[in-house]
C-alpha cells in the first residue's frame, strides 16, 4: 500500500459487481450456446429452438468480439465461435435474418485494426510498464515515468519559415521510411539556434504532423539528488520510447544533458555519466522507429561526440522569424491582449517588416505591452510608432548614455553642422513618417574634425534627444580583442533601434592596403551589410581625426555614406559654453568676464576649453582655502590654460 490507505469508493463497488454479473452471464450464455450447437447439429430442432439459438450465438460473439478489443488471443475465438454458429443454424434451417451476430460481428472485423491500435492489449501494457520499471530496485524510489502526448497541429498551422518546415519535414520522412536491409538507419534532428525562437513549438509540429505520440525529456523531469538515479531515469525513458514506437523522443534542452566531457572536472562523476549514457542509447534507439529530436539553444556547449553523425545526423538551425510569421505572430498577440484596440494593418505590416531578427517570443511579448500601455493611457487607437516605443520598453535597456549627456542643443559646433546633426536625428525619432514621404534613416555616419571637438558627446546627444539606445566601443578595444565587435553586434541587434559608436575609428577603417587588421576591417563592414540583408534601426557612427585616410570601400554608398565636421569653436560658441559651463556650478561671472575669456581661449577645443575651467576653478578653491582673494578671474583662466593647452 506504500504507506497510504484508500478509502472505499461505493462506485467501485457497484462496478466490480456488475463486473462479476457479466463475466457470469457470459459463462452462462457460452454453455448454453455450446448445448445448443451440439443440439442443431446433431439433431432435428423446432423452429423456436433455432430462433432461441441465434439470439444466444449473437450476444456470445458479441462479447467475445469487445473482449477481444483487449486481449488479442480471443479474437481467434470469437471467429470459431461465429463460424461454428453459422454452420449450426444453416443446418438447423434457420434465416440468415435470425442471426443477430453476422451482422454484429462483420463490422467488428472491418475496425478491428483501428480499435486494436487504439485499445492496445493488456500484454502491451505490461511490456511498457516492465520497460519504464526495468530498472528500479525494491524499496528504491520511484522513477519518474514520462507522459506521452499527442500533437494534433501540424507543420502547416505555422505561418512562414518554409524552408525549415521542408527541412523538418524530409529529415522525418528519411528517419520513418521503410529500412533497407544493409543501410544504415539514420535519425537524431539536432534543432539549435537562439532562444525564443520556436523551437520546441517545431517538435511538436512535426510530431503532429506525422501523427506521432511525443515524449518530452527535459533535465527537470529526471533530475535526482540519489547518485546514479538521473541516469537511469534518461535510460528507462528511451526504453520506454521504444515501447511506444513509432513515436518522438523530444529531448529539451539537451545541453543541460549531453555535456561536453572535455569541460568537465571529474571524469567519473554523474554528469559523465549522463552524456555517456546518452551516447550509448542515441545509437541503439536507432534500430527503432522512434523520431529522436534535441533543441539546444548553445551547440558550441553539447559533447563533440554526441553531435556527429550516427548520433545526429540532421542539424537544424532554427532561425529567427521570416517576414510572414512575425507578421502572424504580431497579429496573433495583439488579438489576444489588445482585441477590441485600433491599429492599422499597415501599421502592423511595417513593424513586422522592420523587426528581422527579433525572436518569436519577443515578438509575441508586445502584445502584452500594447495592453499596458492601453492600461496607462486609456487610449483605444495606437499606430505605428506605438508599437516601436512597445518594442523599446520590451528591451529595457538604452545602452551606456551616462547621466550628465547634454542634448543636442547645447552641443557646440558650426552652424552647417548643427543644421545637419539636428536634421539626422529627426530623420531617426520620426522614422515611420519619414518613411512614408519616402525618406529612411542613416545607416552610417562619419563624425570627423580635430581632436576634443565634441565628436563623442554629440553621439550621445544624438542618442539621448531621439530615444535611440548606445553602444560604445573603440578602436583599440577591438584591435585588442577583434571578438567584442560580434557582442557588440548581437546586443545591437538585441536593443535597436541603437546608435553603435565607434570612437577613434581611424585605425580599424584605415585603408585595407596600408593596414595590419584588415581582417578586422571586413567583419566591420560585412556586419554593416549583413548576412542576410540590413538589420534595420542599428545607425553605425564613426568618430575619425583623419577622414581622407578611411577605406574608400568603408565610405561608400550605404555605408558610412553621411558626413558631419566638427571644427574648432568660434568666440560665440566658446562665451556659450564657458556661460552654461559656469551657469552649471552656481558661479556668476562678473561683467564681460564670460567675454574676456572666449577671447584668452580662442582657437581651443571644446575639450579643451571644459579642462582649462576646471584648472581655473581648482586653482581659485586653494587659493580660497588658503585665506586668498577667492574671486574667479581671467589671470586663473590664462595660467590654466598655460597647463592644460599646448598651443
Amino acid at each position: 500500500m506504500n504507506g497510504y490507505y484508500r478509502r472505499s469508493n461505493p462506485l467501485d463497488t457497484i462496478l466490480g459487481i456488475a463486473v462479476v454479473a457479466l463475466l457470469a452471464f457470459a459463462v452462462l450464455s457460452s454453455i448454453a450456446w455450446a448445448w445448443e450447437t451440439w443440439q442443431l447439429l446433431t439433431s432435428n430442432q423446432s423452429t423456436h429452438d433455432v430462433i432461441l439459438y441465434g439470439r444466444v450465438a449473437s450476444i456470445v460473439i458479441a462479447i467475445l468480439g469487445l473482449a477481444a478489443i483487449r486481449f488479442r488471443a480471443v479474437a481467434y475465438v470469437a471467429i470459431t465461435v461465429f463460424a461454428f454458429s453459422w454452420l449450426a443454424l444453416r443446418s438447423g434451417g434457420a434465416d440468415g435474418g435470425e442471426f443477430w451476430g453476422f451482422a454484429g460481428f462483420m463490422p467488428i472485423l472491418a475496425i478491428y485494426p483501428w480499435l486494436a491500435r487504439k485499445f492496445p492489449e493488456v500484454a502491451d501494457g505490461r511490456e511498457r510498464a516492465m520497460a519504464v520499471n526495468n530498472s528500479q530496485e525494491a524499496g528504491s524510489t520511484p522513477l519518474p515515468h514520462l507522459p506521452v502526448t499527442t500533437p494534433r497541429k501540424g507543420l502547416d498551422s505555422l505561418v512562414g519559415m518554409a524552408d525549415l518546415k521542408d527541412r523538418l519535414r524530409d529529415a522525418a520522412s528519411d528517419i520513418l521510411a521503410k529500412r533497407v536491409e544493409g543501410e544504415q538507419p539514420r535519425n537524431g534532428i539536432l534543432l539549435h539556434g537562439d532562444p525564443g525562437n520556436g523551437k520546441t513549438v517545431f517538435a511538436e509540429c512535426l510530431a503532429g504532423e506525422f501523427k506521432l505520440p511525443l515524449i518530452k525529456l527535459r533535465n527537470s523531469d529526471v533530475a535526482s539528488r540519489w547518485k546514479n538515479q538521473t541516469t537511469e531515469s534518461i535510460v528507462q525513458a528511451f526504453a520506454d520510447a521504444k515501447a511506444h514506437a513509432p513515436c518522438m523522443l523530444f529531448i529539451d534542452e539537451a545541453d543541460s544533458l549531453l555535456v561536453d566531457r572535455a569541460l568537465m572536472a571529474e571524469g567519473g562523476g554523474e554528469e559523465a555519466k549522463i552524456t555517456n549514457a546518452l551516447l550509448t542509447e542515441l545509437v541503439d534507439i536507432r534500430a527503432h522507429r522512434v523520431v529522436v529530436v534535441a533543441a539546444t539553444n548553445y551547440l558550441e556547449k553539447l559533447d563533440a561526440a554526441g553531435m556527429r553523425e550516427g548520433r545526429f545526423d540532421f542539424k537544424v538551425e532554427v532561425p529567427t522569424p521570416d517576414e510572414p510569421a512575425r507578421l502572424a505572430l504580431l497579429n496573433a498577440a495583439l488579438k489576444r491582449h489588445v482585441p477590441y484596440v485600433e491599429i492599422p494593418e499597415a501599421a502592423v505590416e511595417r513593424a513586422a517588416k522592420r523587426w528581422v531578427g527579433y525572436s518569436s517570443k519577443r515578438i509575441q511579448s508586445v502584445g502584452e505591452q500594447m495592453r499596458e500601455m492601453k492600461r496607462k493611457t486609456n487610449r483605444n487607437s495606437f499606430d505605428f510608432d506605438d508599437l516601436m516605443a512597445a518594442m523599446r520598453a520590451l528591451q529595457g535597456r538604452a545602452g551606456k548614455i551616462p547621466e550628465n549627456t547634454k542634448e543636442l542643443d547645447d552641443i557646440i559646433l558650426p552652424a552647417a553642422s548643427s543644421k545637419r546633426l539636428k536634421a539626422i536625428a529627426t530623420r531617426m525619432s520620426k522614422v515611420g513618417q519619414i518613411e512614408e514621404m519616402g525618406g529612411k534613416a542613416p545607416t552610417g555616419i562619419v563624425f570627423y574634425g580635430p581632436p576634443g571637438t565634441g565628436k563623442t558627446e554629440a553621439a550621445r546627444a544624438l542618442a539621448k534627444t531621439t530615444g535611440w539606445a548606445f553602444l560604445h566601443t573603440t578602436g583599440s578595444a577591438l584591435m585588442a580583442d577583434p571578438s567584442s565587435w560580434d557582442k557588440l553586434i548581437r546586443e545591437a541587434k538585441d536593443i535597436r533601434p541603437v546608435i553603435v559608436f565607434l570612437d577613434e575609428a581611424d585605425d580599424i577603417l584605415r585603408n585595407r592596403q596600408m593596414s595590419n587588421v584588415a581582417a578586422l576591417t571586413n567583419k566591420i563592414l560585412v556586419s554593416m551589410d549583413g548576412a542576410g540583408g540590413r538589420t534595420p534601426d542599428i545607425v553605425f557612427i564613426a568618430a575619425t581625426n583623419f577622414v581622407d585616410e578611411i577605406d574608400e570601400a568603408a565610405m561608400r554608398g550605404g555605408r558610412f555614406t553621411e558626413k558631419v565636421r566638427f571644427d574648432l569653436p568660434d568666440e560665440a560658441g566658446i562665451e556659450k559654453y564657458v556661460s552654461d559651463w559656469l551657469g552649471m556650478r552656481g558661479i556668476e561671472p562678473m561683467n564681460s568676464f564670460v567675454v574676456r575669456v572666449a577671447n584668452t581661449l580662442k582657437g581651443e577645443s571644446i575639450a579643451n576649453v571644459d579642462a582649462i575651467l576646471q584648472e581655473a576653478v581648482n586653482q581659485c578653491a586653494v587659493r580660497v582655502l588658503g585665506g586668498e582673494e577667492g574671486s574667479l578671474t581671467v589671470d586663473d583662466i590664462a595660467e590654466a590654460r598655460e597647463t592644460i593647452s599646448r598651443i
